[in-house]
C-alpha cells in the first residue's frame, strides 16, 4: 500500500528543516514496521493555521482523491491540520475512501466513531493552541510598542535596516 508521509514544520528560522528531518525518520520508520510504501509530501515553513494554501498537503489530498495512496503517515495529527473544518473535510475524504491513518504519537481510527471524536477533540485543543499562542505574541509586541521597541520577529512597520 502507498501511504503519503506528511512532514510540516510550522517555522523554520533557520531553514536547515531539521523539525521535517525528525519527522521523516520517524514516519519511515512506522511505514517500514507496516509494510507501507511512503510517498513523501512535505510543508516545510508552512504554518497550517493561517488558512493559507499548503502546496504539498493539496497535492496529497489530491493523490488521495485518485487513488494514487490509500494511507496517509504523520508525526502526530497536529501535523495534519491546526484547523477544525480542514480536519472535518479530511475526515469526509478518509471515510470516502477508505484511508488508513497512521501517527507516531499513536494511531487515530477515522473509520470509529471514537476515533473520529478523538480526532476532533485534538483539532479543537490545536486551534486552542494556536489561539492562545497569538494572544500571547500580541500582547508582547504590544508591551514592546509601548516600550517603543519593534515587535519580535522583525516584521511590520519598524522592520527597517538601521546599520546603514
Amino acid at each position: 500500500m502507498k501511504a503519503a508521509v506528511y512532514l510540516r514544520q510550522s517555522f523554520d528560522r533557520d531553514g536547515d528543516g531539521l523539525a521535517v528531518s525528525r519527522q521523516r525518520d520517524a514516519c519511515e520508520k512506522l511505514c517500514a514496521e507496516r509494510g507501507w510504501d511512503p510517498v513523501e509530501y512535505v510543508d516545510n515553513d508552512t504554518s497550517a493555521s493561517s488558512g493559507k494554501a499548503r502546496p504539498a498537503y493539496t497535492r496529497m489530498l489530491t493523490d488521495i482523491t485518485m487513488g494514487k495512496v490509500q494511507g496517509v503517515v504523520v508525526w502526530d495529527l497536529d501535523r495534519l491540520h491546526r484547523r477544525p473544518i480542514e480536519l472535518e473535510n479530511f475526515i469526509d475524504l478518509a471515510d470516502r475512501h477508505r484511508l488508513s491513518l497512521g501517527t507516531v504519537t499513536g494511531d487515530v481510527d477515522l473509520a470509529t466513531h471514537n476515533g473520529r471524536l478523538y480526532a476532533r477533540i485534538k483539532g479543537v485543543v490545536a486551534r486552542g493552541e494556536v489561539e492562545q499562542k497569538s494572544a500571547r505574541q500580541k500582547a508582547a509586541n504590544e508591551q514592546r510598542r509601548g516600550m517603543g521597541r519593534p515587535p519580535a520577529g522583525g516584521c511590520g512597520p519598524w522592520a527597517t535596516n538601521r546599520t546603514g
